[in-house]
């Protein structure tokens, strides 16, 4: 009864405000561009969520754009006004401190991502710590934060300025031995690390984001991809796919579009593709789809094509 209760009251006090032109939910880009503002200049996500009385999950969807649902990402393009508000107050906060062990504790994992990016491009451990982020002990100091839980917000802040500097630097423009480089890269690669092109200036620090290794990660069509490239599969695309449907979100009329843009008929393309053109007219109405996982792959040869040219990954999902 008093859930019953409650939610009446709610309806009464939604209706009340519409009436009024008073909305409870409003346009999430202001907000969002306030966000992305405090984080440019160097306030992590945590200290915002912190200074806003909001979860760090929902300050990096709102400065994000976007929530994962089921590995698939769905728009957030409103908010409550009441979060709004919240964090239209925070204003910037400059890290306490500049020398490490002062400031806040704030969860490593962003840190953590930082460091392995670089690895995984190349950058020795030991490397990272001396030249990269100052750090006296280098490779020690480094190889604590890969197994913490949370550190200081001043060393964060000294990471993510390193990363910044050097993400789109070469190991060897900067002195890193051959042999020290390929060593990092092979340790890195047996971890599974992700390298810096699977993450965003925001997925980075968001604990809800995975790496994206092939920019379809988390859906159907992820393991197709992870297949093409060669590149070892990850856990999101396992727990995606979908055993017996070898390309999932298949859409025919997206096919149809990319045989007309080459001027092929359908008998000219089953020819290409060693086809009958009557399947290739099933496939483009949808009547029947791809069944076993070369078939397609002819046809998008003699296309010219791939895989996202005609597959939706959120239906496939």
């Amino acid at each position: 009864m008093e859930d019953e209760e409650e939610a009446r009251r709610k309806r009464r006090r939604k209706d009340y405000l519409n009436k009024r032109g008073i909305r409870l939910r409003v346009d999430s880009a202001p907000v969002r561009a306030h966000v992305r503002g405090l984080k440019e200049r160097g306030m992590a996500v945590t200290t915002i969520a912190r200074r806003s009385g909001l979860s760090v999950a929902y300050v990096a969807q709102l400065a994000n754009g976007y929530r994962m649902e089921k590995g698939v990402r769905v728009p957030v393009t409103v908010a409550h006004i009441d979060k709004v508000n919240a964090l239209m107050g925070v204003r910037y906060e400059e890290p306490a401190g500049r020398n490490l062990g002062t400031g806040s504790r704030l969860p490593a994992f962003g840190a953590q991502r930082r460091i392995q990016a670089l690895a995984r491009a190349g950058f020795p451990l030991d490397f990272q710590g001396r030249v990269v982020y100052g750090f006296p002990a280098g490779f020690r100091v480094v190889q604590r934060i890969l197994k913490a839980d949370g550190i200081y917000a001043a060393t964060l802040h000294v990471i993510q300025e390193g990363y910044d500097k050097y993400s789109g630097s070469s190991p060897a423009e900067v002195g890193v031995a051959v042999r020290a480089e390929t060593y990092i890269r092979h340790l890195a690669e047996r971890r599974e690390w992700a390298p810096a092109h699977c993450w965003t200036d925001w997925t980075i620090d968001d604990p809800d984001a995975i790496p994206d290794w092939t920019g379809y990660c988390g859906t159907g069509l992820g393991m197709k991809i992870h297949k093409r490239e060669g590149i070892p599969v990850c856990g999101p695309c396992k727990e995606a796919y979908v055993p017996g449907n070898p390309y999932p979100g298949f859409d025919g009329e997206k096919l149809r579009e990319l045989r007309e843009r080459a001027w092929l008929s359908r008998e000219e393309l089953g020819r290409r593709s060693g086809l009958d053109g009557s399947t290739i007219q099933y496939w483009e109405t949808n009547r029947s789809r791809p069944y076993r996982g070369d078939l397609l792959d002819r046809v998008l040869h003699a296309l010219d094509a791939t895989y996202e040219d005609v597959c939706d990954p959120v239906e496939g999902t």
